[in-house]
């Protein structure tokens, strides 16, 4: 009879990824590893702490740790230069079903091993070489990569210390622990051993750097979680509890409210929601959301907007608006614009749960973008319905009025004179939905086009809605054949002037422009 026993370990690595980096001050580095993964890494310059289930070890330069399968690790930076590293990721398979009598694990795993010379130049020239791709190069570093295995399984680990951090990377390091752990039960004396301190010396080092004791701090993170789903999903509250670390919905409650002031979904419904766009607030109000703060076009919200947002803050101005000046409104949700908010949507998010909705073409696709956040889907379909009526009505009523004569829209600003053609979205209202006839048919086939006052003086339009910013010298922009006065006598051109604010955000918002629509039909009555 053949005595099947395996001479040897019938053991097989495969890499399955290669990388290097740096780790800098406040920049860790964090792998979440499959439960068949192993993570290889060395440190090849400088010092730095590795946190690695609940443990947290220190890795000096030549060092090297691997970590087992199903678990996470971190790298941070401790103090001194920057931190330099290789990582590998890999597989064992076992080719031979065959088992050992021996059950003991391939590597010495989470522990500090002392690379030697050997395991430094093959990690070295893999990582010099991991960009090769011709058939020969591939082979050598697969044979290479066997040769660093068999290297590793010969060394012996190393003593290791209890670790001995500087205080406050110590407690970075537990503060970041609770940032990944904050949906698990934590304890004092869980946090204070993974800092190498005492309890209490533990306690009084967090209320130094925090302001907060670890269970409030811990408190205030599930919270500012569960404001987070809260607006941002559509999760029953008994998963949203579990999902920030309480097994009970009611407890939750009562957590919440004892925090934010407001059971989860008082504050939901009564929620401080803030747009960084001029048009934001005004598709808010006519879902029935009012705004906590709202910016405005110059110094004041357009007269139509007047009585109902007098509670409302004035934040910023349509030129700009200051991060800080959000920061401090203290707002629970934040409603970005893509085009405006891309590169601020970082900064954003850490002032309040922050949403950005796409850029769209018609204002009719941002207010349903914003009811599906809003949960206001109803009123979005009133809203559109009774726009679209006023529009008919308003299009029967100039067509009645102004059949036959041309309408000429156009803005005075710091820049100059701007003429909107059928390409805008101001111009398609008035020239494609509206059905006026324009002054000159070129109109039909620009955007928004910038004028000099011998141009503006070649459009013969009989009727001119006139809109200027604030400050706008309006004698030295105009023809000087359009300075009008009352009475128009009829060779004149009849130019009528409208509100700034009012107008500001015509074609952009349904309220500007149902407003303006009204403008335009009781100017243009009996012109």
């Amino acid at each position: 009879m053949v005595n099947k026993v395996l001479p040897f370990r019938d053991l097989f690595v495969s890499m399955l990824e290669m990388g290097s980096g740096v780790v800098g001050p406040g920049e860790p580095v964090i792998w979440k590893l499959e439960e068949q993964e192993q993570l290889l890494l060395f440190l090849l310059e400088g010092s730095a702490s590795v946190q690695v289930g609940g443990e947290v070890l220190e890795l000096g330069s030549d060092q090297l740790i691997i970590v087992q399968g199903g678990a996470g690790a971190g790298l941070f930076h401790r103090e001194g230069k920057m931190v330099r590293y290789c990582v590998i990721t890999c597989e064992i398979h076992q080719v031979s079903p065959l088992q050992m009598a021996s059950n003991t694990s391939l590597f010495l795993y989470n522990r500090v091993l002392n690379q030697t010379a050997a395991i430094r130049g093959k990690v070295q020239e893999l990582n010099r070489h991991a960009g090769n791709t011709d058939e020969e190069s591939q082979q050598d570093n697969h044979f290479l990569f066997q040769k660093l295995i068999y290297c590793l399984l010969k060394l012996e680990p190393k003593p290791v210390a209890p670790p001995r951090l500087h205080p406050q990377s110590a407690m970075e390091l537990t503060l970041s622990y609770l940032g990944e752990n904050y949906d698990k039960p934590v304890s004092v004396e869980r946090l204070a051993q993974l800092a190498g301190m005492s309890r209490r010396w533990y306690t009084e080092m967090f209320k130094r750097m925090t302001s907060q004791s670890p269970g409030d701090y811990v408190a205030e993170l599930r919270i500012g979680k569960a404001k987070e789903l809260l607006n941002l999903t559509d999760d029953p509250l008994y998963e949203i509890a579990r999902k920030v670390g309480y097994e009970d919905e009611h407890y939750f409650s009562r957590r919440f409210k004892q925090k934010v002031g407001a059971s989860p979904r008082h504050y939901l419904k009564h929620r401080r929601v803030f747009g960084t766009t001029v048009t934001y607030p005004e598709f808010m109000h006519v879902l029935g959301v009012t705004p906590m703060a709202a910016r405005v076009v110059d110094q004041g919200f357009p007269f139509y907007l007047q009585e109902s947002f007098r509670h409302v803050e004035k934040l910023g101005s349509a030129a700009g608006l200051h991060l800080s000046q959000i920061r401090a409104a203290r707002p629970d949700l934040i409603l970005a614009a893509e085009w405006q908010d891309q590169m601020d949507y970082d900064e954003l998010r850490t002032i309040a749960p922050t949403i950005v909705l796409p850029d769209r073409d018609d204002w009719r696709e941002e207010l349903r973008d914003m009811g599906e956040i809003l949960n206001r889907r109803v009123q979005v379909m009133q809203v559109i319905a009774a726009y679209e009526q006023q529009l008919d009505k308003a299009r029967e009523s100039l067509y009645r009025q102004v059949s036959g004569k041309s309408v000429l829209y156009v803005r005075l600003t710091s820049e100059g004179v701007v003429a909107f053609g059928n390409l805008s979205s101001r111009g398609r209202l008035l020239y494609t939905e509206l059905g006026l006839a324009a002054p000159d048919d070129s109109l039909l086939h620009v955007d928004g086009e910038l004028l000099t006052r011998e141009q503006l003086a070649e459009y013969h339009a009989d009727y001119i809605i006139l809109q200027a910013d604030p400050g706008v010298d309006e004698q030295a922009l105009l023809p000087v054949q359009w300075e009008y006065r009352e009475p128009y006598t009829p060779q004149m051109q009849r130019v009528y002037r409208v509100g700034h604010e009012e107008w500001y955000n015509f074609s952009f918002s349904p309220l500007a422009t149902q407003y303006a629509l009204g403008d335009l039909v009781r100017l243009l009555k009996n012109p």
